[in-house]
């Protein structure tokens, strides 16, 4: 994943992956700061734009110490990419619930 600022220089670092029904999950880590998220993958077609910046959108305006938190996205024409605080642990439940 590249920096979207027209850096071309590599922020992510990638380093595993899940598949899920509609996106990938991909932990990453920020090669600056070595700090490590969830990188959530979502294909989309062109008529699904809308659909697909709906969850963007949500998730810019949430901020609740019980709900994961956008760190940033990426957009390009075939993926929208949502870097996501990562909540490591058994379940997401436990990890929010803990805080």
């Amino acid at each position: 994943v590249t920096s979207g600022e027209g850096t071309g220089q590599e922020r992510v670092k990638v380093s595993f992956s899940l598949r899920g029904r509609f996106s990938v999950i991909t932990l990453c880590r920020d090669i600056e700061t070595s700090q490590v998220f969830a990188a959530k993958i979502t294909p989309y077609q062109a008529e699904q734009r809308q659909l697909v910046l709906r969850e963007y959108q949500l998730l810019k305006r949430l901020h609740h110490p019980h709900l994961v938190q956008l760190h940033t996205a990426y957009f390009t024409s075939r993926y929208l990419v949502l870097v996501e605080e990562l909540c490591p642990g058994k379940e997401l439940l436990y990890s929010l619930a803990a805080r």
